[in-house]
Formats: structure tokens, sequence, C-alpha cells
């Protein structure tokens, strides 16, 4: 389900109005803004492994703490929550 090269074109254009052009990674901030939802959500999605983060890297609360969230696994939450 997350594989990006699965997308179709409407798809890919809801993935680039909510995370912008593909990329390594999504920042936990742009994934709040996207959404319209707090910090603590992402970090709960991100704790009960519906968001992946990218190995290696750390999150937590405060300036420079926010998840890398992995491509694929945003692309997923995405997907898993379409409606129609």
């Amino acid at each position: 389900m997350g594989d990006a090269s699965a997308i179709t074109t409407d798809e890919d254009l809801i993935v680039r109005l909510l995370y912008g052009a593909l990329k390594p990674f999504v920042l936990g901030v742009d994934f709040v803004r996207a959404w319209n939802c707090d910090s603590g959500t992402c970090m709960n999605l991100v704790r009960a492994n519906v968001l992946r983060t990218v190995p290696g890297t750390d999150y937590g609360r405060g300036r420079g703490l926010t998840p890398c969230i992995t491509w694929d696994s945003a692309i997923s939450f995405l997907q898993s929550r379409r409606i129609g």
C-alpha cells in the first residue's frame, strides 16, 4: 500500500498538495500542518507504529525534535484514510 510507484495521477496530486514533491521523508511539522493536527497526535501515531521514523533519528517535544517520518509510511497513512 505504501509503494510510491503505485500511486495514480489523482493520488499523486493529492500527495503533492499535502506533502509536497517526493522526498526521502516528511518532517513531523509538515505532517502536522498537512493533517491539521497537533504534535501530540503525530507522536502518538509514531509510537503506535502507524507512522515510522527514518532509522537513526529521534523525536520529542521542542525545537529541532520533530520526527522524520518515512515517505512510505506517510503515503500509507494517506491511502488508509481514502474515502470512496
